[in-house]
């Protein structure tokens, strides 16, 4: 039976109970409309928390991964502090046998009448030895090794007062209690022969002394010449 729109209108406006069922039926159908409404924005949110658990997963693996390497450097920066406290008291024994030495030139020198040719090398080879302790222990703090310790080679006619080696450089070091510009040239050049020797490494030229005024700390800066002073 069909339904025309008079006739429609005229059963809403007589017929209470086909009223009540199309406002049923309007109210049911709005109801629907609601219902999927709120199912898509409930997946919206569901799909936008499968995203923030994700970020979250990933969150915490680099948090983890930041946790694994901070302690890695802690472990790290540990054994450095005791390295460094053991080289700290191996410096302060080497400071207090230095003293004892300086006394016993001193008292040496006045009792036996040392030329100062032989007070002079007395004092470069200690302090051959300080420059070699002081880059042994550089070396050990990167992990790297001292393989040969030479004093007082002869090369091409000149003597280099200590060489050491590594695995990858050659600290070629001059010993001077009162450095000069010559002193700085003069290793320089012991460096160029050593180069034709070891080829395959970083030569370092290396001047230590004790009096080093501050033209000779510049004049070394601009040759790239390595200065300890101790």
């Amino acid at each position: 039976m069909s339904l025309t729109k008079e006739k429609f209108l005229s059963l809403l406006e007589k017929d209470r109970e086909f009223r009540l069922a199309v406002a049923g039926l309007l109210g049911y159908r709005d109801l629907l409309e609601r219902l999927e409404e709120h199912d898509r924005k409930f997946n919206e949110i569901l799909k936008e928390l499968r995203i923030h658990r994700e970020i979250l997963e990933e969150h915490t693996k680099r948090l983890e991964e930041h946790d694994r390497k901070f302690n890695e450097i802690l472990k790290e920066l540990r054994i450095h502090r005791e390295i460094l406290e053991e080289h700290t008291k191996r410096l302060e024994e080497h400071d207090r046998k230095f003293n004892e030495i300086i006394m016993e030139i001193r008292d040496l020198k006045r009792l036996t009448g040392m030329t100062r040719t032989d007070l002079g090398a007395l004092t470069e080879a200690f302090f051959s030895w300080r420059v070699e302790e002081s880059i042994r222990r550089e070396a050990e703090l990167s992990g790297r090794k001292i393989k040969e310790a030479v004093r007082n080679r002869r090369v091409n006619g000149k003597e280099v007062d200590l060489i050491l080696v590594t695995e990858q450089e050659v600290h070629v070091v001059e010993v001077k209690i009162r450095p000069s510009k010559g002193d700085i040239d003069d290793l320089l050049s012991k460096v160029e022969i050593l180069k034709e020797t070891y080829k395959d490494f970083k030569l370092i030229p290396v001047l230590a002394g004790t009096w080093i005024p501050a033209e000779i700390l510049n004049y070394a800066s601009s040759k790239n010449v390595r200065v300890m002073k101790f």
